[in-house]
């Protein structure tokens, strides 16, 4: 780009002809003009006289702008303007404009012909066109379109094209235009939330244009088209289907989930977009799938909250807040089994059996309710269907049937409510209370009750045996076979048992121990052979762990590991020297162990004259990772412990 310049002949004896121009005063925006001033003339290196000095024509952008001429008495040696003046050139649409200086020529005498080439200009370009300039849009809010006008005499025509739609924004338009976005531009985009769309800026001085101009911009949906939704888009009721509560017409605690239905007539999505899906959420987790249902509400209130989501990504809710009927379980209060007479009354030797209970429930606003029975069985028999009890009642559950005062007999009661949920209750019935009493035959005694097991001594449930100083099992030194004593529950028990203390086995090493027989396994273990107690398989002794080097980082490697299975802890102490240099914030692999490894990685501590880290992984990896950079030859000494598996 070119603001003036100068146009010279050939010089002879520091004589030339030459052209100058310049641009006059700045470029009119306005009419797309630039106005340049221009002169020509002579530049003398001798002195002339008469007639001596002739130029020719000179033409500018194709104007003739000189027509030449004869000049004498050039004699001070000052450089001679023969003309000038300005031309006005006018530019191209687009603001451009190049133009060119014709050949030229001159004449001295005594010098002959001096010469110049035409040369062409580029002027700088006069600013056109407006660009618009606009920010993010949202759609059915204002934007503020920017025009950087190059002249206040442009006004601009904006309009704009999104999809299949378009549309004039504005006409004579100045600096800047704030533009309401048309909410039906949604429409065009159904599936998501922006669009990319053109806006278009026409500069016109007057009636003219002077060009036009095109930029993309980004719509997007606003949240506030969310769908809209009518009272009732939505219903959440209980759903106790596929429970023990599926007969209860109500919410039950512990049972109910909640089911939402969804009325698409009563949700109204805007400016085209669809319904994509429904969903309920509760406690965090969200079903978006029919039937659209909850898991199981444990509390007494719960909050559901109801989506739905549009063709965009848009999604509107609704929270339900849901009160359940509380609900627990039956219980038994003031239950009592026992020996009777005909009446129910307690007897010591009375032939039946009689309970009294009473129960606990959730009545579920009166949708719930309970019933009691009592059952009998001999010991090792079956129940029966049992016997229906009014609550706080004594009631004879054995029947008619003359029980005998031998005997002892099992017994409970239980309360089921309308949900299937029992309590239950079982005692043994013993037998008619004695002091002592010999089993027929002679086979087996009792103390407290009758005798019932042959080869046996009973005491009564409810009597208690002093041993006095000793108890030896099976006699003093009298048998090598096991001695044991078991813990039981009756059959049926919530939480049963079935453990053994047993010892005293000439055949074994183990003196004595404890046996879990529900579960088949070795509680304590105590061999007085090798001196050692073994608790749940594991003795309670500290063992050795293998340690095993790594990599060639460390020389001179020596470690030691041990696990306390009581303490469930780990010990270790590793030590070495760098083999070679080791570079800082660089992670070593040194040794391993590969068994009762670390519940979690555990730092070690560790001794060095350089500074480093260690660790222990969870995959048994002994690490260390210095903090700078460690040449060969330095000591290094770990040592640490951790919980181990």
């Amino acid at each position: 780009m070119a603001t003036s310049g100068v146009i010279s002949t050939n010089v002879k004896y520091g004589s030339c002809f030459w052209v100058k121009w310049a641009i006059s005063g700045s470029q009119s925006i306005a009419d797309n003009k630039t106005t340049i001033a221009w002169s020509c003339g002579l530049t003398p290196g001798e002195q002339y006289y008469t007639n001596a000095i002739k130029m020719s024509e000179v033409t500018i952008a194709g104007v003739k702008v000189y027509a030449g001429g004869t000049y004498s008495n050039i004699t001070d040696y000052e450089d001679r303007t023969f003309a000038s003046g300005t031309l006005e050139l006018s530019h191209n649409a687009d603001g451009t404009k190049s133009f060119t200086v014709a050949a030229f020529s001159g004449w001295l005498y005594g010098n002959g012909d001096y010469t110049a080439a035409a040369k062409s200009y580029t002027l700088p370009t006069i600013p056109r066109a407006t660009t618009p300039n606009i920010g993010p849009v949202t759609i059915g809010g204002k934007a503020t379109i920017s025009l950087p006008r190059a002249s206040t005499a442009f006004t601009h025509t904006l309009s704009y094209s999104f999809g299949s739609a378009s549309g004039t924004i504005a006409t004579k338009a100045g600096s800047s235009y704030t533009w309401t976005v048309p909410e039906s531009l949604a429409t065009q985009i159904t599936s998501k939330l922006s669009g990319t769309g053109t806006l278009t800026c026409k500069t016109y001085k007057g009636s003219t244009l002077i060009g036009t101009k095109s930029v993309s911009f980004k719509a997007t949906v606003p949240g506030s088209m969310k769908p809209t939704l009518t009272t009732g888009w939505a219903t959440v009721t209980y759903d106790n289907s596929g429970t023990k509560a599926s007969t209860i017409a109500a919410w039950v605690q512990g049972y109910s989930k909640a089911k939402a239905t969804f009325s698409s007539g009563k949700v109204t999505c805007k400016q085209g977009a669809t319904v994509k899906g429904y969903s309920i959420t509760y406690l965090g987790k969200t079903v978006s799938v029919s039937p659209y249902r909850t898991g199981t509400i444990t509390a007494t209130s719960a909050k559901v909250r109801c989506t739905v989501t549009d063709s965009r990504g848009l999604a509107a809710y609704e929270d339900f807040s849901i009160t359940l009927l509380a609900y627990a379980r039956p219980a038994l209060n003031g239950v009592k089994l026992y020996r009777s007479d005909a009446e129910g009354k307690a007897a010591d030797s009375g032939t039946h059996i009689a309970g009294i209970a009473t129960a606990k429930y959730s009545a579920l606003g009166g949708k719930n309710a309970v019933t009691i029975k009592g059952y009998w069985k001999s010991v090792g028999g079956s129940y029966g269907s049992g016997v229906t009890m009014q609550a706080g009642t004594a009631k004879v559950i054995s029947g008619s049937t003359e029980l005998s005062t031998e005997k002892s007999y099992t017994a409970k009661i239980i309360a089921t409510d309308s949900l299937g949920n029992t309590a239950s209750y079982e005692a043994t019935i013993p037998t008619e209370k004695v002091a002592f009493h010999l089993k027929a035959g002679g086979d087996g005694a009792a103390f407290g009750k009758m005798a019932e097991k042959s080869k046996a001594v009973e005491l009564a449930p409810d009597w208690a045996l002093h041993a006095g100083r000793m108890l030896y099992m099976g006699g003093s030194k009298a048998t090598n076979t096991e001695k044991d004593i078991y813990f039981q529950t009756m059959d049926g028990a919530t939480y049963p048992h079935n453990v053994g203390v047993f010892g005293g086995n000439g055949e074994s090493t183990a003196a004595w121990g404890v046996y879990d027989s529900k579960n088949s396994r070795s509680v304590i273990r105590y061999d007085d052979v090798a001196g050692t107690l073994t608790l749940l398989g594991q003795g309670l002794g500290p063992v050795n762990l293998t340690v095993s080097a790594s990599g060639s980082s460390l020389k001179s490697f020596s470690a030691t590991a041990l696990h306390s299975a009581m303490l469930g802890i780990g010990f270790l102490r590793v030590s070495g020297e760098t083999n070679a240099a080791l570079t800082a914030d660089t992670t070593y692999d040194i040794a391993s162990i590969g068994e009762h490894i670390p519940t979690a990685t555990y730092a070690l501590s560790v001794y060095c004259q350089k500074s480093l880290d260690a660790r222990l992984t969870t995959s048994g990896v002994i690490q260390i990772r210095p903090k700078e950079a460690i040449a060969a030859g330095y000591g290094i000494y770990i040592a640490g412990m951790w919980i181990a598996k």
